[in-house]
């Protein structure tokens, strides 16, 4: 089943945006040389969000604690974090990305 988590034109490469899919969860969406890709905003491990970040290459700084995240695979990579966040499969279609759930 795919979700639309919205427009995507105005997302720069090395932006981050929280985005609420159609189903009402929190998405964090990034563009990182030009792919969209898209995981759960939460950090697996605090309460922060994960669109407030900063992205680094192809990964994605917790503010809460600086632990980070591969983008594309949602993988720990730096601890405190030691549990991936769910990525998801982005596409893209007529501008509106839409992630399959």
């Amino acid at each position: 089943m795919q979700l639309s988590i919205g427009s995507v034109a105005s997302l720069q490469d090395g932006d981050v945006e929280r985005r609420i899919a159609s189903d009402g969860r929190a998405v964090a969406v990034y563009r990182v040389r030009g792919v969209i890709y898209a995981t759960d905003d939460k950090c697996s491990h605090g309460a922060a969000s994960l669109s407030d970040g900063f992205i680094e290459g192809d990964l994605i700084e917790c503010p809460a604690h600086g632990g980070q995240f591969h983008i594309p695979t949602g993988l720990p990579r730096c601890f405190p974090v030691v549990e991936a966040v769910r990525a998801y499969l982005v596409e893209v279609r007529d501008g509106v990305a839409y992630i399959e759930v």
